[in-house]
């Protein structure tokens, strides 16, 4: 079935068609909650769902066949080395997405999350135009200022450019412009990439060697011997991560180095209601953005939830809400395991409708 699915979808596509390219990890359920809606709100627009499943769980696919709009491929296999990295999840889902994309054939291509759910009706239609006449390489969702830890000075990733929770990527204007190069996988290299290393790190700040107590100032010392000032960075970051340098990368970091100074990018706002301490807020007005895990943009976010419901989970650390213009646009779960947890689907299932002014067929 996959591969006539492959076969069928390479074969009748438009070039001007939408795909959209999803990762799955156990989220087969999720994800056909995901396909229906986008089905209700783009009921006259054609568009074309690549599912890269990437647990390996026979009845996980089996589950995804049965929504039938899915073309559905194999997940990578990874090096020994990537492996052993601190990015181990990254690298597994970045070169998923890569996957992906090498099979899509039309012009336009959608990263999405499985549980990053688009809410504004005739979507597919809306962000075509907007990418046509804003002439935008890459549109999305930004990261949320949450995720960037914003309480942390030095901030840890970039804030003002499409993340692979939900981009959409112009691949024809790209090759025009740039002979585009489309690599979602983390740019790490190195001892500081090595879980080995980070475990080596954590041990000793716990003041243990090798599995042996060996006090708090021996394993100080030792970590300097070993691991010189970088380690005793690394060591720090590991011990208060709020206010030292967060090495880690994510999926996408590579795209934003290769092409946030190059290309037309545009991205929504976000919902935030965050409030600084006054004193804390004027430190932050004197860092610069570049180092600052706090978005200065005016107009970046917002401090209207969608509905009640929505920012009631919003408060608990749930639920990034995201805008296009002055309407809601995105809701992406996050922070969330989907090990056997139906909670949130039946949740985001129940607000959808009342969101969108439109009922939603159990999928």
């Amino acid at each position: 079935m996959t591969a006539s699915a492959l076969s069928h979808y390479q074969e009748t596509c438009k070039p001007d068609d939408l795909t959209i390219v999803t990762v799955s990890f156990r989220t087969a359920r999720m994800l056909r909650k995901n396909l229906a809606l986008a089905r209700a709100l783009n009921p006259h627009t054609r568009f074309w769902w690549i599912v890269v499943e990437n647990s390996g769980d026979a009845e996980e696919r089996e589950e995804l066949e049965a929504a039938e709009d899915f073309v559905i491929v194999s997940g990578p296999t990874l090096t020994p080395e990537e492996r052993k990295s601190v990015h181990y999840g990254s690298f597994h889902h970045a070169k998923a997405l890569n996957i992906g994309f090498a099979y899509a054939v039309t012009n336009r291509v959608l990263a999405l999350d499985p549980d990053c759910f688009i809410v504004l009706p005739e979507w597919i239609d809306r962000v075509s135009v907007l990418m046509d006449q804003e002439k935008y390489i890459f549109w999305g969702t930004p990261y949320h200022p949450e995720r960037l830890n914003s309480f942390n000075v030095f901030g840890r990733t970039f804030m003002y450019f499409p993340t692979a929770i939900c981009m959409f990527v112009d691949r024809a204007r790209l090759q025009a412009q740039h002979h585009f190069e489309i690599d979602f996988s983390p740019p790490v290299h190195g001892e500081a990439t090595s879980l080995e290393y980070w475990t080596r790190l954590q041990e000793l700040l716990n003041g243990r060697s090798n599995g042996q107590k060996v006090g708090r100032l021996s394993a100080w010392c030792e970590l300097i011997r070993d691991h010189g000032i970088k380690g005793v960075l690394n060591a720090l970051q590991l011990k208060s991560p709020k206010w030292t340098p967060d090495r880690r990368i994510d999926i996408g970091h590579r795209l934003y180095a290769l092409y946030h100074r190059q290309c037309r990018y545009g991205h929504t706002s976000v919902y935030y209601p965050r409030r600084l301490p006054p004193l804390f807020g004027l430190w932050k007005s004197l860092i610069p953005q570049a180092i600052c895990g706090f978005p200065k943009k005016r107009g970046h976010w917002r401090k209207v939830a969608f509905s009640k419901a929505a920012k009631d989970l919003a408060g608990q650390g749930r639920w990034e809400q995201f805008y296009m213009g002055e309407k809601p646009f995105a809701l992406h779960i996050g922070k969330v395991t989907y090990a056997g947890d139906e909670v949130d689907i039946n949740v985001i299932m129940s607000l959808i409708p009342t969101m969108i002014e439109r009922s939603l067929d159990a999928a």
